[in-house]
């Protein structure tokens, strides 16, 4: 299942990184058959997308941290997504669309 996921991230990132290339600062840190890591940025808010391989964390593959460049250094997150056991793929997609949704968002 980890590597359809990794595959269905990776398309997802293309297609995002295609269509909002004027709006986003898309920058792969790690790209392996074991995991993906980028850093996905905007005017107001920066994140980080984390997909591999189960470990001893509060997700089964995916994390995305998103945070506003307005607020504190020690602020919560303006969204997080963890996936979890039985998450489809569909829902991860659905999940990472919201969250682009706020990184593209002005507000």
């Amino acid at each position: 299942m980890f590597e359809e996921v990794l595959k269905a991230v990776r398309q997802w990132l293309y297609v995002a990184a295609d269509k909002y290339k004027d709006k986003l600062n898309i920058k792969v840190v790690r790209d392996t058959c074991d995991d993906l890591l980028v850093n996905i940025d905007s005017d107001i808010f920066v994140s980080e997308l984390n997909v591999s391989k189960p470990d001893f964390r509060p997700y089964r593959y995916i994390s995305l941290f998103v945070l506003d460049k307005r607020k504190a250094d020690d602020q919560q997150p303006a969204f997080v997504f963890y996936d979890k056991e039985n998450d489809t793929i569909a829902y991860i997609i659905d999940e990472l669309d919201k969250g682009l949704a706020l990184i593209l968002s002005e507000k």
